[in-house]
C-alpha cells in the first residue's frame, strides 16, 4: 500500500515539474534575458540618435562666411576712436560758432578772429599782421602803438596783441594818419589806402586792386576805362592808376 502512494506520488511531481517546463516553453511569461535584452537599444538606433543631435546643435549655431580671398573688408572703429571723432567735430562746431579762424600760427591775417589762436598782431593794417600764440611769453613794459583805426593804444613792446599801422603815438604823425599804409601788392580800394599813394586794377571794393609802385614806368597810349563809379575815364593802357570795373568804356 506505501509502496503504491510512493508511487503516486513520484508521478505527480514528474507531471507538475513536465507542466511547468510546458509554460516556459509556451512564452506565457518573458523569460529574463529577453527582458533585458529590449531594454537596451541597439546600436545603429544608439548612433542615428546622436547623429540627428549633433546636426540639431550645428543648425543653431551661427555660421561664420569668410569673405572672398583679396575683398577689402572695411576696418571697424573702436569706441575710443568714435569718441575722439566726435570730440574733435564738437570742438571744431564750437569754434565756428564762436566766430573763431582756422588759420595757424605765422599766417597773415587781419584780425584776432581769423586765427585758430584768437591773436593777430604785428605791423600793418589788413597786411602785415600775422597769427601768434595765445601762450608766448612777453615784457611787462608798456609801449605806445597807432592802431589801424587811428587811436593810440598801450600794450606790451614785444606783444602788441592786434595790428597796427605804426609804433608811436598816432598823434606825431605829422604827414597825415592813413590807417592802412599798406604794403606793395596789398588789397586796396583807392590810392589813400596803400603807402605808393597808387591802387589799381580790375576790381572795386578792395577785390581786385592792388596796390601798385609810384613811379612804375608807363606806356603813353590813352585806353577807355569803366570806373568803380560807373563813368568812364581815360588812362594808360598799362596804368589805369586806380580801380575799375572794366576795360572799354561802360555801357550807357
Amino acid at each position: 500500500m506505501m509502496q503504491r502512494m510512493g508511487m503516486q506520488g513520484l508521478g505527480l511531481a514528474w507531471a507538475l515539474a513536465l507542466a511547468g517546463v510546458a509554460v516556459g516553453c509556451g512564452g506565457q511569461t518573458p523569460s529574463a534575458p529577453d527582458s533585458a535584452q529590449a531594454a537596451v537599444p541597439s546600436a545603429p538606433a544608439s548612433a542615428a540618435a546622436s547623429a540627428a543631435a549633433s546636426q540639431a546643435v550645428s543648425s543653431a549655431a551661427p555660421r561664420v562666411v569668410l569673405p572672398p580671398r583679396g575683398t577689402l573688408v572695411p576696418r571697424v572703429e573702436t569706441a575710443g576712436e568714435v569718441t575722439a571723432r566726435d570730440q574733435a567735430a564738437a570742438a571744431k562746431a564750437a569754434g565756428a560758432k564762436a566766430g573763431v579762424g582756422t588759420a595757424q600760427v605765422g599766417s597773415p591775417c587781419a584780425e584776432g578772429s581769423d586765427c585758430a589762436s584768437g591773436v593777430c598782431e604785428g605791423e600793418g593794417c589788413d597786411g602785415g599782421a600775422l597769427c601768434a600764440p595765445a601762450q608766448r611769453m612777453c615784457t611787462k613794459d608798456l609801449r605806445a602803438y597807432c592802431g589801424c583805426d587811428g587811436k593810440t593804444f598801450m600794450s606790451s613792446g614785444t606783444c602788441p596783441g592786434r595790428p597796427y599801422a605804426r609804433r608811436g603815438d598816432c598823434a606825431g604823425d605829422t604827414a597825415g594818419f592813413r590807417p592802412a599804409a599798406r604794403a606793395l601788392g596789398s588789397p586796396c580800394r583807392e590810392g589813400k589806402d596803400c603807402a605808393s599813394g597808387m591802387c589799381e586794377g580790375l576790381g572795386c571794393d578792395g577785390k581786385g586792386a592792388v596796390c601798385v609802385p609810384a613811379d612804375r614806368k608807363c606806356t603813353d597810349d590813352l585806353q577807355a576805362y569803366c570806373g568803380c563809379n560807373g563813368v568812364t575815364f581815360h588812362d594808360s593802357g598799362s596804368c589805369p592808376r586806380r580801380p575799375y570795373r572794366a576795360r572799354g568804356a561802360c555801357a550807357p
